[in-house]
């Protein structure tokens, strides 16, 4: 269970790194919103408080509930982090249902995969935790 919780804790720190940036990059770079409600102080703790919200649900709460099945409880729970997620950027930033929900997507699909490619680099195997 140690183990567990230290591969949790650097997926942690991964996603809310990668996927900050990506928010960052995302709203600032692509829509080019710069007002108030998208300060660069704002986006950062969004993208913290985002992902810090629905990470342990998806490490610890999904895969109980769903344990006959690794792959019901990846996809429901993916589903889940990109769902309140982009409750966080719609309300906090402002953003359409429309932006905040491909935000969501786009910030939550690149900390999974490049957290794949990580894991394969360190562990040899992409399915190492699963």
């Amino acid at each position: 269970m140690l183990t567990y919780a230290r591969h949790f804790f650097s997926a942690l720190g991964f996603s809310i790194v990668i996927e900050t940036i990506i928010l960052l990059w995302i709203v600032r770079g692509v829509f080019r919103i710069k007002k108030e409600g998208a300060s660069f102080g704002r986006l950062v703790l969004v993208g913290f408080f985002a992902t810090f919200a629905t990470i342990p649900y998806v490490w610890y709460v999904f895969p109980v509930v769903f344990y006959d099945s690794w792959r019901k409880a990846l996809i429901l729970s993916e589903f889940f982090a990109v769902l309140v997620e982009a409750v966080f950027y719609k309300y906090i930033l402002g953003l359409s249902w429309k932006r905040a929900l491909s935000v969501s997507l786009v910030c939550n699909a690149s900390s999974f995969f490049l957290g794949r490619i990580k894991n394969t680099v360190l562990y040899g195997s992409v399915f190492s935790l699963w």
